[in-house]
């Protein structure tokens, strides 16, 4: 058998992604459970050496390896690796200079459809989110409404991001106070940077107008839907580049930005109809 079709055993010292880093680990328990989508599949609880146990979490398959001399040098490979690119970016990037509002703002009018990687990922070498290619559609689907048949989506939306935060965070309930600590963190978080920038870098510029007419709501997480939220989560690893987020943070926050990105795919349907655009007036 190859070594993709070995299972697992309880206590085995193993290899295990926590967002973009490798760390070793040890298998705690293992069972077949429900993945994202409902399907029955092998997991495995996992606790990172080193770390807290209220860090351990169930891992499928893909994110588990095998702990032997193979596996431990593509570990240490793509930590130089990850180590020479930080460092040569570091060298080669110029001091970003001062920008004023506009500049931000034409540079947010550019296609936000067009943000993710064809490797179906988007970000940088210090996050990445990786997009399923239903909510890469979706985001295709929004630019073509909106710039090429003039449509808006109808605000308020009667799903919000504050409702789909609100509800994925409910999602996530029982697994752990650390777990559902770094939900709360990251879900109030994300309102933040979305208050922050929607009219700045989340808007086409066919949406300006709507916006002036509601910027003296309160709060924009309150009017915007899922939509404007995913259009967030592809410009949120720039957006983060020069945040000051050890590896750990950026391991935990990639963690749980992806498992968002798996139960928006599973209400997807519901999430992002057709009948949520309407006719620009």
């Amino acid at each position: 058998a190859s070594e993709e079709d070995i299972e697992f055993e309880e206590n085995e010292k193993i290899l295990a992604y926590h967002g973009p880093h490798i760390y070793e680990a040890k298998v705690v328990r293992k069972e077949t459970r429900s993945d994202a989508l409902g399907a029955k599949v092998p997991m495995y609880l996992t606790h990172y050496s080193g770390w807290n146990k209220s860090w351990d979490e169930w891992l499928q398959e893909d994110r588990v390896l095998k702990y032997n001399e193979k596996n431990l040098a593509f570990q240490a490979r793509l930590q130089n690796a990850r180590k020479s690119k930080r460092r040569g970016k570091d060298k080669s990037r110029p001091k970003e200079p001062e920008v004023d509002h506009a500049s931000k703002r034409r540079r947010g009018e550019r296609s936000l459809a067009s943000s993710s990687g064809d490797d179906g990922g988007v970000g940088n070498e210090v996050l990445t989110i990786r997009l399923p290619d239903k909510l890469k559609l979706k985001l295709i689907d929004d630019w073509n409404w909106i710039t090429r048949e003039s449509k808006l989506v109808s605000l308020p939306r009667k799903t919000t991001i504050n409702d789909v935060l609100a509800d994925y965070t409910e999602s996530t309930k029982g697994q752990g106070p650390a777990a559902e600590s770094l939900v709360s963190e990251v879900t109030n978080g994300l309102k933040v940077y979305f208050e922050a920038t929607c009219g700045t870098l989340l808007l086409y510029k066919q949406e300006r107008q709507q916006f002036s007419d509601l910027k003296k709501r309160k709060e924009l997480c309150n009017v915007y839907g899922p939509e404007h939220l995913l259009r967030l989560l592809v410009k949120l690893p720039s957006l983060l580049t020069h945040a000051n987020l050890d590896e750990r943070s950026i391991a935990h926050l990639t963690r749980c930005l992806q498992d968002l990105t798996k139960f928006l795919l599973t209400k997807e349907s519901q999430l992002f109809p057709a009948n949520a655009y309407e006719q620009a007036s």
